[in-house]
């Protein structure tokens, strides 16, 4: 998933910019923020290696896809 958002008139981002990975012995997430000039790009993908999980691989999966699906990971914080 790409999405670009312009900053408003006189913002700058507050959110960290860069690279944040998750990685899990069945899969990555991955989120990139990157800003060129007034332009704010975020770059998010999770990928899953298998199609069924053991019951002991539960409690990792389910951290997985709690990052990917946490509203704040989904917000952009802009300020004067």
């Amino acid at each position: 998933i790409t999405y670009e958002v312009k900053a408003p008139a006189g913002a700058r981002l507050l959110t960290p910019t860069g690279n944040q990975s998750v990685k899990k012995p069945f899969g990555e997430l991955t989120t990139q923020i990157t800003v060129q000039g007034d332009q704010v790009t975020v770059k998010r993908s999770i990928r899953l290696d298998q199609l069924s999980y053991s019951p002991v691989a539960y409690k990792e999966l389910r951290t997985l896809l709690n990052v990917w699906n946490d509203p704040n990971q989904l917000v952009l914080l802009f300020g004067k």
